[in-house]
């Protein structure tokens, strides 16, 4: 009986560990965008001039580009995290966004300092390019009442705007941002404890469709996103935008990021819609496991006593 009792137990004691090791069995969440929108700067002083002052009262809405190509250029894209949901035991570990391209361009050698933040208020993703949904060119907008913009986190009125936006309407007016800087780039514009990213991304990159390199989270990004979905930080979705660059703009002509309405357009799905991937440990039948499992012990220390 001694015996049995003992093979028993090493069985018990085997099954434990093969438990413990299904622990570290990551479930992985991927999480395509529900809205995206490029954000567009002023002419900066340290940009090339152009006559597109109108940029900054503008947006992309439902076109198909979101541009990461000079100081300030940005967009807002927007998860619905409904449908995960976190145990007691579970964490996210690790949150990639992934970003597509728009485009055939080439990116070479130089180097984007990426920030990433989470955006306090919500924001309007505008009705779009005046073209068709998913149309990657020139012209942004037409801006619509309650759009975002970098000049105004909410339209209040619309208008034509002058050369080269001259014929496309614009925001004339709006709520401004907290923040002096505009589209979200200030602390009181922001929600949570910490910057989502911020590190110098150099690509190299030619192909509409291919993936640009993966941006990781940090772990105050991490953070953030653990408390949008366990509802104690509203989700309002990030602000991602260029702090500075180095190289010449020209360098920069293939950050051209794909939104889901071009992947809806172009393929009929979200292939190459921004998506944020996330990853869980434990995965949920690893907690049923340890469940089980520790029954087991109890079950034979009750059989022993």
């Amino acid at each position: 009986m001694f015996s049995l009792r003992l093979k028993i137990a090493s069985l018990v004691s085997l099954s434990v560990s093969l438990v413990f090791s299904s622990i570290l069995t990551a479930a992985e969440v991927a999480l395509t965008s529900v809205k995206d929108s490029g954000i567009y700067i002023n002419d900066p002083g340290n940009d090339p001039p152009n006559s597109n002052s109108d940029n900054g009262s503008s947006n992309r809405g439902d076109g198909g580009r979101m541009d990461l190509n000079k100081f300030g250029d940005g967009f807002f894209v927007q998860f619905d995290f409904s449908s995960v949901s976190l145990g007691p035991s579970q964490s996210i570990t690790s949150a990639v966004l992934e970003l597509s391209a728009a485009s055939n361009s080439n990116v070479s050698g130089a180097g984007l300092n990426i920030i990433g933040a989470a955006l306090k208020d919500p924001w309007g993703e505008g009705i779009g390019n005046s073209g068709s949904s998913g149309d990657t060119g020139f012209p942004w907008g037409p801006a619509s009442i309650g759009d975002a913009s970098f000049n105004f986190k909410s339209a209040t009125a619309v208008g034509l705007g002058s050369p080269g936006f001259a014929g496309q309407t614009i925001a004339t007016a709006g709520t401004a941002w907290a923040g002096p800087n505009g589209a979200g780039r200030d602390a009181a514009d922001q929600a949570g404890s910490g910057s989502l990213f911020d590190f110098n991304y150099i690509d190299t990159f030619a192909g509409s469709g291919n993936r640009f390199n993966d941006i990781p989270f940090s772990a105050s990004g991490i953070s953030v996103v653990t408390d949008m979905i366990d509802g104690s930080l509203d989700n309002n979705g990030f602000n991602i935008y260029v702090k500075d660059f180095t190289g010449n703009r020209a360098d920069f002509a293939g950050h051209k990021v794909a939104t889901r309405e071009l992947s809806q357009a172009a393929f009929g799905n979200d292939s190459i819609a921004p998506t944020l991937r996330l990853t869980i440990v434990p995965e949920p039948s690893s907690l049923v496991l340890l469940g089980l499992g520790s029954l087991g012990i109890v079950g034979l220390r009750r059989h022993r006593s």
